[in-house]
């Protein structure tokens, strides 16, 4: 055992790292140009890509409406800082799904206020399929009047994509931007409605007192009484996925947001920013690399010692093979046999260990990627 986590542990890891590395390369490659308020690159390539960091300052939705109009470019917007038991609430548009080539494996995209789409991976660790319902949480224990806690609708299932989209739930832009407590819904008191609501009834017209209560679900029946308070194109959305019909007008559009001063919108290319982080993980794998093999040359010391006591324990067997006519050379060889045994039977080990990463390599990654590494990228 000692001698298969010598030779294998670190083939093990490097494997894994290599493919965490691929991953995080062909999610930044396949994402033209990111759109944020000036601040921390890496927090905005963390939180559009992997869902893992919120990046300093919003945006509004009037810069979304500003890539689109330019011609340019595609925007499809992101809002992060939701939950909903747990799981991340990514308010997009329908685009993003197309963008990811993200297709549900039953149920559809949402289409209407208050519906979502479950990532593969929360709905299976939730046990939710399309027609349930889904209650958002408080951003923090003491924010209940700053957030609009809701119950939507899951209108589909993701198919597994392997990436960051399975871990997350999707909603519509509108539909965080109520959980943000920038629209809500009444209660309809022109039928039915309980006497302690109402404050006055006049010609019609219902005035209710301060214990009305907001909607907590959005259906058809209370879709018409949802209202937005505000001009939306001021309304925040944490970063634009610009996606450019071609490389020129990737370049046209990235020089509208520079110029002299500190720019207040950065557009940057995530693939970027992921091989300048790539570059310092390598040097901490090889600084790990440094640690394994100075605890492997211990363990080879530690097995050499076994061996030599060993030996010395088994003066007397050789000694009683001699008087039977063994020569020192078939000793030797005896010796040889346990030893190459052993290796050989490490081998075999350490050759099953490869096979069973290369099996669970997608699953393990992700479970870095996804539940640690980002987490670990955004401190």
């Amino acid at each position: 055992v000692c001698t298969t986590l010598i030779g294998g542990l670190p083939l093990a890891t490097n494997a894994l790292l290599n493919d965490s590395e691929r991953q995080l390369l062909r999610r930044a490659r396949s994402t033209p140009l990111l759109l944020g308020s000036n601040g921390s690159d890496l927090d905005l390539v963390v939180g559009s890509l992997y869902f893992r960091a919120l990046p300093r300052q919003p945006l509004r939705q009037a810069d979304v409406t500003a890539v689109r109009n330019t011609g340019l470019a595609r925007a499809i917007p992101l809002l992060l800082g939701h939950q909903a038991q747990g799981a991340r609430v990514i308010g997009t548009s329908i685009d993003y799904f197309s963008f990811r080539n993200l297709t549900p494996t039953s149920g559809s995209l949402f289409t209407t206020l208050g519906e979502c789409v479950l990532g593969a991976e929360v709905a299976r660790t939730m046990g939710l399929e399309p027609g349930d319902t889904i209650t958002t949480s408080p951003r923090t224990l003491f924010d209940l009047a700053a957030s609009y806690p809701i119950r939507m609708k899951v209108a589909g299932v993701l198919r597994p994509s392997g990436s960051a989209d399975d871990d997350v739930i999707f909603t519509d832009v509108k539909t965080t931007w109520v959980m943000s407590g920038l629209g809500h819904g009444h209660q309809d008191l022109t039928t039915t409605a309980p006497t302690d609501l109402v404050l006055k009834r006049k010609d019609g017209l219902v005035t209710a007192n301060a214990k009305l209560p907001e909607v907590p679900e959005i259906t058809a029946e209370t879709l018409a009484s949802f209202h937005f308070h505000g001009d939306p194109e001021g309304f925040p959305v944490s970063a634009v996925i610009a996606v450019p019909r071609s490389q020129r007008d990737g370049d046209l559009l990235r020089g509208r947001f520079e110029g002299p001063g500190p720019p207040r919108i950065v557009a940057i290319r995530p693939e970027t920013s992921v091989r300048e982080l790539l570059v310092s993980t390598f040097r901490l794998r090889n600084v790990f690399n440094l640690v394994l093999l100075l605890v492997a040359l211990a363990a080879l010391l530690a097995l050499l010692l076994v061996y030599a006591l060993s030996l010395r324990l088994r003066r007397d067997e050789f000694n009683t093979c001699g008087r039977m006519g063994a020569r020192r050379g078939v000793m030797v060889r005896m010796v040889a046999a346990e030893i190459a045994f052993v290796l050989l039977a490490s081998a075999l080990l350490s050759l099953l260990l490869q096979v069973g990463l290369v099996t669970l390599r997608p699953a393990v990654s992700q479970f870095l990627l996804s539940r640690g590494g980002g987490e670990k990228m955004s401190r």
